[in-house]
């Protein structure tokens, strides 16, 4: 199911047009995207070879970082200074708890109970696997499979709230919105 969204999302992209600042961008060597993106591939090389390794955790949490700051990044539409200030703040935070919470409450983005706490399960991998400290720990398997579930999770919800937005924002026709995620409401 996984492999079959994935074709179906770049199929669309190749062949729906693209319009700037949205999909266009997605592929880009510098985009939040770009970067899950290629990470996501190789993490699922890794797994898929049977390796396993303690920086997949922080990996883990690193991907999903990079997919939420992707519909920020792009997406966000702050109406005053202040907002701005807010948005670059949210785009060099590390916590993934703090981005999901942009999204819903200044983005107004729907997330599904389940997807919103798989992301939060694994938000100190990136710090706490990395370098010894007081709140260091070495990843066990499962902690490792949690961040595969929250990777999985995370990258399937940004790929639904990109198709919606570009919906809403882009220039395709509002028809597009039945074929939108359920679950995915903008304010």
């Amino acid at each position: 199911e996984e492999a079959l969204r994935s074709v179906v999302l770049f199929l669309w992209l190749m062949t729906k047009g693209c319009q700037k600042k949205g999909w266009d961008n997605i592929m880009e060597e510098n985009s939040y995207f770009a970067f899950a993106e290629r990470d996501y591939r190789f993490f699922l090389r890794v797994r898929e070879t049977g390796t396993e390794g303690g920086t997949l955790a922080a990996l883990g949490q690193n991907i999903c970082e990079r997919y939420l700051k992707h519909i920020v990044e792009l997406y966000a539409k702050p109406e005053d200074e202040l907002g701005t200030l807010e948005k670059e703040s949210v785009l060099h935070t590390h916590s993934l708890h703090r981005l999901i919470r942009y999204l819903k409450e200044k983005m107004g983005l729907k997330i599904p109970e389940h997807t919103e706490e798989c992301p939060k399960k694994i938000d100190v991998f990136f710090t706490a696997t990395m370098e010894p400290g007081d709140n260091s720990f070495f990843p066990s398997e499962e902690d490792i499979e949690d961040a595969w579930e929250a990777v999985l999770q995370t990258k399937g919800v940004v790929e639904d709230a990109i198709w919606t937005m570009e919906c809403i924002y882009g220039q395709r026709k509002r028809s597009c919105i039945d074929t939108a995620p359920f679950f995915l409401h903008l304010r």
